[in-house]
């Protein structure tokens, strides 16, 4: 991605949501879903990433596993619902 402006409207989407995709744009053949891990002050302080195989699963069928676990780490360093995200 190149385009300064779709860029932007990425980072927000990833902002907003916590989950970020990429589609071969690392690897070719590779697909990815990650998530963010947040410590008890909010602060995002590491990414869980599942890579998948382009074209094999849907990112929507990996993406509940992948934000389940992100969130059960985040729990375990402090983090809780209601802690804003930084």
């Amino acid at each position: 991605m190149v385009d300064p402006v779709a860029l932007r409207n990425e980072i927000a989407a990833c902002r907003r949501t916590g989950t970020a995709g990429v589609r071969g744009e690392l690897t070719e053949g590779a697909d990815s879903v990650a998530t963010r891990i947040v410590d008890g002050s909010g602060w995002v302080v590491a990414a869980l990433s599942v890579v998948l195989r382009a074209g094999s699963v849907k990112h929507q069928a990996a993406l509940p596993s992948v934000l389940a676990s992100g969130l059960d780490i985040s729990r375990q360093l402090g983090w809780r619902p209601g802690i804003r995200v930084r």
